[in-house]
């Protein structure tokens, strides 16, 4: 397992980052880290532990004091900038604590976050790669120069200061790129546990102090009580996770043996179970309630039936059962309210994967970015509507069947309300404008929640014209339309393949562009289109979120640049382009491989693939004809010379080469990768299930440990919240003024801009 870790910034509170690591060391973990990151004081201890210098780091923090780093002397004050902080000390520190080589062998990557003083913007160095040891010192000192306490520090001909003034003070992003299966972060504020069970949260349990008592306070009895606090609540929140690297043996009771009855073979069965360890009743009503819900959960599991859309494969049976088992847990009253929404969510995917024998292959990118023509391009014919108008609002799949049909499914009145609470977040006026203009709202009773809708088809015409019926944005229907299921006779690729036309990701209505990043984690292989003629932030951030869907398993991602007949010079101009995408799609974030991401990047002309297929047939006054003659001038073709050079026009669409690498790489060994990928959802399913029942036992232990210290702990543990709630309250008010300055300088900003408008006219 690869894990991250995350020094917050905090001042001299920074010695509980010493405490956790030492926790760290103990448990076997520190040798699964592979990527560091921290900010302030936190760089400082991300230095060091990428440095393996773990012994030097603790002495330096028990050996710090106030007078190591304050400017007790008026002239030290003046001579530092009017800073209360001795840059010249902490530079000390900092030699002290990076001289030597490094020896921690299996930390790759250490990160480090500065902000620009005087530009509104952070900038995570990669430390690491550095050489040379004086600039390696200037980012460590800049990242700590809080501004007032410390001056700032030029590097590369601009000034930066401490990384978490109004920037980065977990720089937990830098390490998202680095493929890791567990991000560590080690707070030092009253932090808010992350919901991800990516990331695992270290928050002190005690209070290490604010500003003036916390991080300026260096004093030798703070800093101890700090690396001691660290170090119980690291061993505490580490150790399942110690348990799950290192697989320890644990000791248990002898089991016990239970009789239970199996209907279907009619036999007696005799398990074990372990005793509930570590507990006792002292109350028989509890007792007798615990015994009552345990049989109760047994009975439900024992019942369970197995849905026979998982019986296609041994293994994928195997795992669905498992599987649904521990939902049907999960779903108890005792558990579902502890339980994320994202979680079920996880576990319907990783089911939806197991059922039946379907390999999905998703086309997905923003509106407009030309998947239907490439979808149609792949079918051999214009199936899907490729209008001006965006026409994929809904999920529509084409699968191989022995008859031509086209399935409707209908939005429920539950779905239908979460779209429309979306549409009206989300603003969406043009959407409202249309319905309201289309008098969709008169038929929405007779559509919502309305039986499968199956239309049988004799031809490709009448394909064609039934799903542009339920697609098309012109046509009132397609607002209730969830799901368009087309079943094709003359479908090239095998039963069990299905080729998948969904929303664009940058819809208007959030609710639309959701399914389709829902259904990136279910797609077994993702055909990610984006316009050829540039990639822009806005398209790099599509890719990066697919990549992110589809947690980072970069192989079954293809990035296809779409519509080149639109370049000025296709061949020359996508040359340059490519070189350009390159610089990107190779790093981490993206395929993290020079070689993966010039194989698994495609340009194509689906359009020009589809007017060269009717070429024979297209009249010469016809658009498609002009359009044909006017794309075929670009790559240096007339079009008398068009039957001779027909199969070079054709190789420059990459349409039938598109195919060939799906045939090679997917379709042919698609099962294979079916139950791969089954495997390997469910092992995050797990991971995430892990996660979560440790932090409920955990809070379940707290529960009872209260309880059972009786009445004092009960109000030590209602005085924390109740200063927990204030706080918040606080933070409350501050954030609200802050929101009304801002509301009032926007305002003031904007009757400015309009007087000036007035005075230019």
């Amino acid at each position: 397992m690869r894990l991250g870790l995350v020094f917050e910034g905090g001042g001299a509170k920074g010695a509980y980052h010493i405490g956790v690591w030492k926790a760290i060391r103990e448990l076997g973990i520190e040798k699964h880290i592979t990527s560091v990151s921290g900010t302030s004081v936190g760089a400082l201890n991300a230095a060091m532990f990428y440095l393996g210098k773990f012994e030097q780091a603790e002495h330096i923090w028990e050996n710090i004091t106030n007078e190591d780093i304050l400017n007790v002397k008026s002239e030290d004050y003046l001579a530092n900038g009017n800073c209360i902080f001795s840059q010249k000390k902490l530079s000390g520190i900092v030699e002290q604590a990076i001289s030597g080589e490094k020896h921690n062998k299996k930390c790759d990557k250490c990160y480090i976050t500065c902000r620009s003083r005087d530009k509104a913007e952070h900038r995570y160095f990669e430390w690491s790669r550095y050489i040379d040891n004086e600039y390696k010192k200037k980012i460590l000192l800049a990242s700590s120069a809080i501004p007032g306490i410390f001056a700032s520090v030029e590097i590369d001909g601009e000034f930066y200061v401490d990384g978490g003034a109004n920037a980065d003070n977990t720089p937990i992003t830098p390490l998202t790129k680095d493929r890791l299966d567990r991000i560590i972060i080690i707070h030092l504020s009253n932090a808010k546990a992350n919901n991800d069970p990516m990331f695992i949260d270290i928050i002190p349990s005690q209070d290490i102090g604010a500003f003036i008592d916390g991080t300026l306070d260096f004093e030798h009895s703070s800093i101890m009580r700090r690396i001691e606090l660290g170090y119980a609540d690291g061993m505490k929140i580490l150790l399942p996770l110690a348990e799950r690297l290192c697989i320890p043996e644990i000791k248990t009771k002898k089991p016990c043996k239970r009789k239970t009855h199996d209907h279907d073979t009619n036999k007696t069965i005799i398990t074990e179970e372990k005793e509930m360890n570590g507990f006792t009743f002292t109350n028989d009503e509890a007792r007798k309630d615990y015994e009552t819900r345990i049989a109760a959960l047994r009975s439900n599991l024992e019942t369970q039936k197995i849905d026979t859309a998982y019986l296609w494969n041994e293994t994928a049976h195997k795992y669905a059962k498992n599987m649904l088992k521990v939902k049907s847990l999960l779903e108890t009253d005792e558990m579902k309210q502890q339980i994320t929404s994202k979680m079920y969510k996880d576990i319907d995917t990783f089911l939806s994967k197991c059922k039946d024998n379907e390999f999905h292959i998703a086309l997905v990118g923003a509106i407009k970015a030309g998947k239907s023509m490439l979808i149609n391009a792949m079918l051999g014919y214009e199936y899907s509507s490729t209008k001006v108008t965006p026409e994929t609002a809904s999920l529509t799949k084409f699968k191989k069947s022995s008859k031509n049909y086209v399935k409707a499914i209908f939005y429920s009145v539950n779905e239908w309300n979460e779209l429309w609470e979306s549409v009206n977040k989300s603003n969406a006026a043009v959407f409202l404008e249309e319905y309201k203009t289309l008098n969709a709202e008169s038929i929405k009773n007779q559509w919502l929640g309305h039986h499968d809708e199956v239309t049988e088809c004799e031809t490709r015409e009448e394909l064609k014209d039934k799903i542009y019926e339920w697609t098309s944005s012109k046509s009132s229907l397609h607002y209730f339309v969830k799901e368009v299921e087309v079943g094709l006779k003359e479908f090239e690729l095998p039963d069990g393949v299905v080729l998948v036309d969904t929303p664009g990701l940058n819809d208007v209505v959030e609710y639309r562009s959701n399914i389709t990043r829902d259904y990136i984690a279910r797609a077994n292989a993702v055909l990610v289109c984006v316009k050829s003629d540039a990639l822009n932030g806005q398209e790099l951030q599509t890719i990066i979120n697919v990549f992110s869907n589809t947690r980072y398993n970069p192989e079954k991602v293809y990035v296809i640049a779409t519509q080149t007949d639109t370049l000025n010079h296709p061949v020359e101009d996508w040359k340059n382009q490519r070189d350009e995408w390159m610089k990107y799609l190779k790093q981490k974030s993206t395929f993290a491989s020079a070689e993966l991401a010039k194989k698994n990047l495609i340009a194509v002309s689906g359009y020009l693939y589809l007017l060269l297929k009717k070429y024979k047939d297209l009249p010469e006054d016809s658009d498609e004809y002009w359009a044909l003659e006017s794309i075929a001038i670009k790559y240096r073709i007339r079009m008398k010379e068009i039957d001779e050079r027909y199969t070079e026009l054709l190789d420059y669409t990459n349409i039938e080469m598109l195919k060939r690498t799906i045939k090679n790489e997917i379709v042919s060994k698609y099962e294979e990768l079916l139950i791969e990928d089954i495997k390997g959802t469910y092992d995050i399913c797990k991971e995430s299930i892990t996660f979560a029942m440790n932090n409920i036992k955990k809070n379940q232990q707290e529960i009872i440990d209260t309880a059972q210290g009786g009445i004092e702990e009960i109000k030590k543990k209602k005085e924390e919240y109740e200063k927990k709630y204030k706080e918040a309250e606080e933070d409350k008010k501050e954030l609200d003024h802050l929101i009304e300055l801002l509301r009032k300088q926007t305002s003031d900003r904007a009757d400015e801009l309009a007087e000036q408008i007035k005075d230019l006219a």
